[in-house]
């Protein structure tokens, strides 16, 4: 510990405002942060749009180039409740276009099954609402959570039965799907 005496007249040098200090540095790690996720999404557009296409031969050039099989980017939609722009993965692109040999891939590929949107929409729910049968039996297959719920409380089950997607109700009731 130091101890020191200040005498009346002696200067003592202005001590910045740490709030304002904190503010600023937290505005410029921010900033910081947006750009690098920018340049990052910017990288990444065309694994997702591969993914939604189909085409195997880019996702595996693209991977093989350094890309992160589970980088999530924003796909030009919204939530609705929110106006936040949704951030998908390129597995989610491609079960959501029914694209299973790209799906297959990018699991191959060490793909996160269960990884949601930031609305909570993992890939399997996406092929139960889309009623895309055999994504969705490769997705269980491979072991996806059967009851991961959106934000909302909805579950892949809950959707497919909504949406009269019998087929993949059964098979969910086959993987231990409840109503």
């Amino acid at each position: 510990t130091v101890a020191f005496t200040v005498k009346e007249g002696d200067y003592l040098a202005p001590q910045p405002d740490r709030a304002a200090a904190d503010a600023r540095a937290r505005g410029v790690l921010e900033d910081f942060m947006r750009k690098k996720e920018a340049a990052a999404a910017k990288r990444a557009a065309p694994l997702l749009d591969a993914a939604g296409r189909g085409d195997c031969g880019e996702l595996g050039r693209l991977l093989d180039g350094g890309l992160d099989v589970n980088v999530m980017i924003e796909n030009g939609k919204t939530v609705e409740e929110t106006g936040q722009p949704i951030r998908t993965t390129a597995l989610y692109q491609a079960v959501a276009h029914n694209q299973q040999a790209a799906a297959r891939l990018l699991l191959d590929r060490g793909a996160a099954m269960d990884q949601a949107t930031n609305d909570g929409e993992t890939p399997l729910f996406m092929a139960c609402a889309n009623g895309h049968m055999a994504t969705a039996h490769l997705l269980l297959e491979r072991g996806a959570t059967i009851h991961q719920a959106k934000k909302d409380g909805a579950t892949p089950f809950i959707v497919a039965r909504d949406k009269k997607h019998e087929a993949i109700v059964c098979l969910l009731e086959q993987h231990g799907a409840a109503g």
